[in-house]
């Protein structure tokens, strides 16, 4: 790049006074100390709504999470497989508690000239009724995956598609970190007024759903290129991922269960953690127009493959992130059995102990739950898992009976 902050030193005279060198020369180590913020900076955050059914959990999710949300980017609307716009129905009345709404619609397919027509009639119709009625909808975003080759058609698209919707509504679109390649992105970028860039992807078995390091160089990367204030889009969830034998992805499966399988089959997930330690780098940085992170997606209790929402509002907060795994026997005196449980009272999603000892007496009644496999021994049993599960924060989870007093139980964990 060449200079920090646009700052080139000036040409030092031969005869300059020392102090006027000195000056110089401080000057230029405080501009470059600049580019690294002095303080934390502080951005806002957003969170998906990705939910088709609006359950008791999503709107319990939604009333702890409100206070750190920003708007909510809601799920209105997506393509079938022949391009028809499919509405949703959401419970509007969770969204009546103070915080923006920005209307959201999915292309699950390469956009077609001939769909530009009943898109866009679909897509304004769509966005008048949300605006005719609360809560208050500021803007539309746009989620499609367009192949690089595809993006001079697709600004295309969006340069017929603002007209027709209100001056008053903010368009946003998410873009891919595959797009930085294209000549034709800022084309594209120049029919929105924000932009989402998506950092985590299911490409690589190897590589996961999210790296930190790669995460930051795309933002970077687009910040240097975007004429448009953007957030990042982080996640809060894992994926099935199965891949053919030649590598090509061809089940991903996150939020519903879904037919077809792969060669290679792994459970994905992104690392608290490691999402964590990206928004420490942010807020170490001053990026150009980077509003802050958006969250795919809000976490609920009915929901299997994300994070726990201890373990999210621990992330944005920036609380220390732990596991906290115990293991007890809780008795029911009227029948004489106790479950054996095993808790997670920290902030961290952990995976369940891969052994569990219960020693005993001599227990003529016990059997395993929840994936685990009992094997009797001389002073008691073993409970086995026999394959790994996750334990989310503030949850528990009982994985044996017995009948029996139990005198010690403990456990191994991964």
């Amino acid at each position: 790049m060449g200079s920090i902050l646009g700052y080139a030193m000036p040409a030092i005279p031969q005869r300059t006074r020392p102090f006027t060198l000195v000056w110089l020369l401080v000057a230029g180590l405080f501009l470059t100390a600049c580019s690294e913020s002095a303080s934390p900076v502080v951005r806002s955050h957003d969170a998906y709504i990705w939910q088709r059914q609006w359950t008791p959990a999503l709107k319990s999710a939604m009333m702890e999470s409100a206070s750190r949300i920003r708007a909510w980017h809601v799920l209105a609307a997506e393509t079938d497989a022949v391009g028809r716009l499919s509405v949703f129905a959401p419970g509007k009345e969770m969204l009546h508690n103070g915080k923006p709404v920005v209307l959201v619609v999915r292309f699950n397919h390469a956009l077609s000239a001939t769909e530009w027509d009943p898109l866009i009639v679909g897509i304004a119709d769509l966005l008048g009724k949300w605006r005719r009625a609360d809560p208050p909808v500021i803007g539309l975003e746009i989620d499609y995956d367009a192949p690089t080759a595809q993006l001079r058609e697709y600004a295309h698209f969006l340069a017929e598609l603002r007209p027709v919707l209100d001056k008053n509504v903010r368009i946003t679109l998410t873009a891919l970190p595959a797009w930085l390649r294209s000549p034709i992105l800022l084309e594209v970028l120049q029919q929105a007024d924000e932009a989402v860039l998506q950092v985590h992807a299911v490409a690589n078995p190897r590589l996961g759903l999210f790296n930190r390091q790669q995460a930051l160089r795309w933002i970077e990367e687009f910040a240097a290129e975007t004429p448009v204030p953007f957030r990042v889009a982080l996640p809060t969830y894992g994926s099935r991922v199965g891949w053919d034998e030649t590598g090509k992805v061809v089940v991903v499966e996150s939020e519903t269960a879904l037919p077809g399988r792969g060669v290679v089959e792994r459970e994905l997930s992104a690392d608290p953690r490691e999402v964590r330690g990206l928004l420490d780098d942010l807020a170490r940085k001053t990026i150009p127009l980077l509003l802050g992170p958006i969250w795919f997606r809000l976490p609920t209790d009915d929901d299997r493959r994300a994070w726990s929402l201890a373990t999210w509002h621990g992330v944005i907060d920036g609380a220390p992130l732990e596991p906290r795994l115990g293991v007890r026997a809780v008795m029911d005196e009227a029948s004489g059995a106790s479950d054996i449980r095993i808790a997670n009272d920290g902030n961290l999603d952990a995976a369940l102990p891969n052994e569990v000892f219960v020693q005993c007496g001599s227990c003529q009644e016990a059997d395993a739950l929840e994936g685990y496999l009992l094997q009797r021994v001389e002073k008691g049993f073993y409970l086995r898992l026999s394959q790994p599960q996750p334990l989310k924060a503030k949850q528990q989870r009982t994985i044996a009976w017995v009948r029996c007093a139990v005198e010690k139980v403990g456990f191994h964990a991964p």
